[in-house]
Protein backbone atom coordinates (compact mmCIF):
# COMPACT_ATOMS: atom_id res chain seq x y z
CA UNK A 1 0.00 0.00 0.00
CA UNK A 2 1.37 3.41 -0.77
CA UNK A 3 0.05 6.68 0.84
CA UNK A 4 0.41 10.30 -1.13
CA UNK A 5 0.20 13.42 -0.45
CA UNK A 6 -0.02 16.06 -2.61
CA UNK A 7 2.08 19.15 -2.78
CA UNK A 8 -0.83 21.34 -2.13
CA UNK A 9 -1.80 19.50 0.53
CA UNK A 10 1.93 20.29 2.38
CA UNK A 11 1.64 24.07 1.71
CA UNK A 12 -1.54 24.12 3.42
CA UNK A 13 -0.68 22.57 6.62
CA UNK A 14 2.96 24.69 6.37
CA UNK A 15 0.76 27.81 5.78
CA UNK A 16 -1.86 26.44 9.20
CA UNK A 17 1.55 25.71 11.14
CA UNK A 18 2.78 29.16 10.46
CA UNK A 19 -0.44 31.19 11.28
CA UNK A 20 -0.33 29.20 14.51
CA UNK A 21 2.88 29.76 15.49
CA UNK A 22 3.75 26.01 15.72
CA UNK A 23 6.37 23.51 13.85
CA UNK A 24 4.21 20.12 14.75
CA UNK A 25 0.91 18.16 14.75
CA UNK A 26 1.59 17.29 19.12
CA UNK A 27 2.30 21.03 19.33
CA UNK A 28 -1.43 22.34 17.60
CA UNK A 29 -2.75 19.45 20.19
CA UNK A 30 -0.49 20.60 23.46
CA UNK A 31 -2.03 23.93 22.52
CA UNK A 32 -5.63 23.23 21.80
CA UNK A 33 -5.22 21.34 25.24
CA UNK A 34 -4.18 23.93 27.31
CA UNK A 35 -6.62 26.59 25.90
CA UNK A 36 -9.90 23.82 26.81
CA UNK A 37 -12.08 24.97 29.88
Amino acid sequence: MELFLSLKTVETHRNIFNKLGVTSRAEIARTLAAQSP
